[in-house]
């Protein structure tokens, strides 16, 4: 199982002017902002399925 960070994705993203660590932060973050990928988390998402494994994906918010 993979979970996909989307909670830290969205605390990080910056579309909009503010991030929960920008100066000033940004207190309410809507999930309805355009997000792009890190280099480093496509090449992986890339990567993952020419592995062979048998992989479930899920959103940290769906662990409630």
């Amino acid at each position: 199982m993979v979970v996909y960070p989307s909670n830290t994705i969205n605390a990080y993203n910056k579309n909009g002017g503010r991030s929960t660590y920008t100066k000033p932060m940004g207190v309410k973050l809507s999930r309805k902002r355009p997000t792009e990928l890190m280099r480093q988390e496509l090449e992986f998402w890339k990567w993952l399925p020419k592995q062979g494994f048998n992989v479930d994906y899920i959103g940290d918010e769906e662990l409630g």
